[in-house]
């Protein structure tokens, strides 16, 4: 029985595959974790990542197997097929762009060793762009109005196991919000704090389009009545404009077509079942 399954979505991340086996490898030996395998799950990479994998994969079939779409799911619902594709009772979830440095990840396993409770690394620095770390500050900062349990720096890279493990492999799927399931199915749950070392191989995929997506799937999930917030507070205002402040006729349509979008968008991530 595998003890402990490392669950690593792939997209273009080739350059970086060898070495993360290789540490992985070393961490598992110094945290005397024998039971061990990686699954990596290609999110239907454009270069040769497969092809690394596979090679991997025959070269140390008893530590690596894989998992592979034709169609890209994003890093979400690559996550969401490991947790079903595996076994095993315990998940290490970690990208695969080698910035979680390998001192955090020997800390985790250590004590994972030690407790079942769910296991988050949260960033409490990043050494990455201005415009990231704002972004990234907006955004978590925001969702913490809603989700008061969510760290400021945010997470990706964590170990849930047995039932926690089991309600979120069941929730999961590529239109949820990752960090509020994690934390609502976790009975109980401890952080540890790094800072998210510089990128070194390879060119980040998380865009701002998918992360602007990415925040409207957060809102709507962890604040279902924000659609119907939005268009009352927007009604309200258009209602003033024209009574109170006497706006032009042209000028309140023109803010009806605004709510109009705004709902429907709203509504149409509703349908997606997030």
């Amino acid at each position: 029985m595998i003890q402990l399954t490392f669950i690593i979505p792939v997209y273009n991340n080739a350059e970086s595959l060898a070495l993360l086996y290789r540490q992985l490898r070393i961490c598992c030996e110094n945290a005397d974790i024998s039971a061990w395998q990686i699954l990596f799950v290609n999110d239907a990479s454009k270069d040769n990542s497969l092809e690394i994998i596979q090679t991997l994969h025959k070269q140390f079939p008893q530590f690596i197997q894989f998992v592979s779409h034709s169609l890209n799911v994003g890093q979400v619902g690559a996550i969401a097929a490991g947790l079903k594709a595996t076994k095993s009772d315990s998940c290490f979830i970690l990208s695969a762009d080698l910035q979680e440095p390998v001192s955090l990840i020997e800390s985790m396993l250590v004590r994972f060793r030690r407790t079942s409770n769910t296991i988050i690394a949260t960033r409490i620095n990043r050494e990455e762009s201005f415009f990231r770390k704002i972004t990234s500050w907006v955004f978590y900062r925001s969702l913490k109005w809603a989700l008061p349990q969510l760290p400021v720096g945010g997470f990706d890279t964590f170990i849930i196991s047995g039932k926690a493990k089991e309600l979120l492999t069941k929730r999961l799927d590529a239109n949820r919000f990752l960090q509020a399931d994690v934390l609502s199915t976790a009975q109980e749950f401890e952080f540890i704090y790094y800072t998210r070392q510089f990128r070194q191989f390879g060119k980040s995929q998380w865009t701002f389009k998918k992360k602007l997506r990415y925040f409207m799937l957060a809102w709507i999930q962890v604040f279902p009545l924000l659609p119907l917030l939005i268009a009352g507070i927007a009604l309200l205002f258009v209602i003033l404009n024209y009574f109170v402040f006497s706006f032009s006729i042209s000028i309140t349509v023109f803010i009806f077509i605004l709510v109009a979008l705004l709902v429907t968008s709203a509504l149409y991530l509703r349908q997606l079942n997030i």
